[in-house]
């Protein structure tokens, strides 16, 4: 589940930052303009898209901001 992916990814972040990086893409990154979806994995898991929204902005050092 992305929810409990969140603190290996941020934890990895610190001590290991190539596993992180890895972590983040799998799961997390968004690479494409085109597959913007507004979502990660399950749009009805309200859980893993809080989660994977916070890390995602603490990976990236900003504020997840979704468009409207």
């Amino acid at each position: 589940s992305l929810a409990t992916t969140t603190a290996p990814l941020l934890s990895l972040q610190i001590t290991r930052p190539d596993p992180a990086e890895q972590i983040f893409q799998q799961y997390f990154a968004k690479p494409k303009l085109s597959d913007l979806t507004g979502y990660w994995g399950d749009a009805d898991n309200y859980y893993d898209q809080n989660w994977a929204a916070l890390a995602y902005s603490l990976y990236q050092k900003q504020t997840y901001k979704p468009e409207l």
